[in-house]
C-alpha cells in the first residue's frame, strides 16, 4: 500500500514538469535578435520587428519557433549577402542546437554581445538542452511506471494458478486447445502480455510461457524485478534460486528456481521456474515447466 502510494505521488510530481519549455527557448531567440545590429539588417528588419517580437513571446511549439527563426535568418541572409540558414522541421533539442549554430553563422561585427554576454547566452540555451533531457527522462519514467502498474494487475493471483496448474500436471484447468495440438491458449488474463501460451513437447512435458514486450533494457529490468519479487514471495519450500547458461538471454544466463532434492528424482517431481530478458528485443520471459516425473 505504501509503495503504491509513493508511486502515485511520484507520478503526480513528475507530471508537473513534463511540459517542454518553449517560453524560455523563445526568449533566447528574442535575446539573440535584440543583439543583431547593423545598418542593412536594421533597415530591412524594421517592418517585421515588432510583430515578430510579439509572436516570439507567445510561441509555444517547435513549429512556431522554427517559423520565427527562419523569418529572422532569411532577413539576416538577405541583408548580409550570406547564404540562408534554413531550419528544417526539428524536435526540441536539435532546435536548441540550431539556434546555437545560427549565432555562430552571424558575423561578429553584426552582434553587440560582449564576450561574457555571448557566453552567458550560449549557456542558457545549453541549459535548456539539459532541461529537456531531464524532462524526457521523467516522461520515460512516468510511462514505465504506468505500464508497470498495468502489467501487475492480477499478476500474482494468475501466477499462483499457473504454479498450481504445473504442480497438478499439464495445466489442465487453465488451458484451452488451439488448432495446433502442441500449443494451448491460456484462460487467464495477464495484462499487456505479448504472449501467454502453454506448450507440450515430444516427451509430453507441458510448459507455460509468458512474454512481456518492453523494447527497452531499463524497463525490461524493472519488469523482471517485479516478476522475481512475486515469484520469490510465492516460492514453495525447498526451492533455491540459481542460473543457467542460455545464449538467447541478456547476460547469457536465465534465472532459475528449482527444488533442491537429494536425488534427481526428487527434483524432477517439482516444477521448474525460469526468468530472463531476451537480448535482442528486451522481452521479459517467464517460463514454468511442469514436473518431469508427474505425480
Amino acid at each position: 500500500m505504501i509503495k503504491t502510494l509513493f508511486t502515485l505521488i511520484s507520478l503526480f510530481f513528475v507530471s508537473i514538469f513534463l511540459a517542454q519549455d518553449f517560453p524560455s527557448l523563445s526568449n533566447e531567440l528574442l535575446e539573440l535578435e535584440q543583439h543583431m545590429k547593423f545598418k542593412e539588417f536594421n533597415k530591412e528588419w524594421k517592418k517585421s520587428k515588432k510583430r515578430w517580437g510579439e509572436k516570439c513571446t507567445t510561441s509555444r511549439s517547435t513549429g512556431e519557433i522554427i517559423d520565427l527563426m527562419n523569418q529572422l535568418t532569411g532577413v539576416y541572409a538577405s541583408s548580409s549577402k550570406t547564404s540562408a540558414f534554413n531550419v528544417p522541421e526539428l524536435q526540441y533539442i536539435p532546435l536548441c542546437n540550431a539556434l546555437l549554430n545560427f549565432k555562430e553563422q552571424i558575423n561578429v561585427d553584426h552582434l553587440d554581445f560582449t564576450d561574457e554576454e555571448g557566453k552567458a547566452w550560449g549557456q542558457k540555451v545549453k541549459s535548456l538542452i539539459e532541461k529537456e533531457k531531464s524532462r524526457k527522462d521523467q516522461e520515460k519514467f512516468k510511462k514505465h511506471q504506468e505500464l508497470m502498474g498495468q502489467l501487475m494487475v492480477n499478476f500474482e493471483e494468475n501466477y499462483k494458478k499457473v504454479l498450481l496448474g504445473a504442480n497438478k500436471g499439464s495445466f489442465k484447468e487453465i488451458r484451452k486447445q488451439t488448432l495446433d495440438k502442441n500449443v494451448f491458449d491460456l484462460i487467464l488474463d495477464f495484462k499487456k502480455s505479448k504472449e501467454t501460451n502453454i506448450y507440450v513437447d515430444e516427451d509430453d512435458v507441458y510448459m507455460f510461457k509468458l512474454v512481456y514486450a518492453s523494447g527497452d533494457e531499463q524497463l525490461a529490468e524493472q519488469i523482471q524485478q517485479q516478476v522475481i519479487e512475486i515469484v520469490e514471495k510465492n516460492l514453495p519450500e525447498g526451492y533455491k534460486r540459481g542460473r543457467m547458461f542460455s545464449g538467447e538471454f541478456l547476460t547469457g544466463f536465465k534465472i532459475t528456481y528449482d527444488f533442491k532434492g537429494q536425488k534427481f528424482a526428487d527434483t524432477a517431481k517439482h516444477p521448474l521456474i525460469e526468468i530472463g530478458i531476451d537480448k535482442v528485443n528486451f522481452d521479459v520471459v517467464l517460463m514454468v515447466t511442469e514436473p518431469l516425473f508427474k505425480r
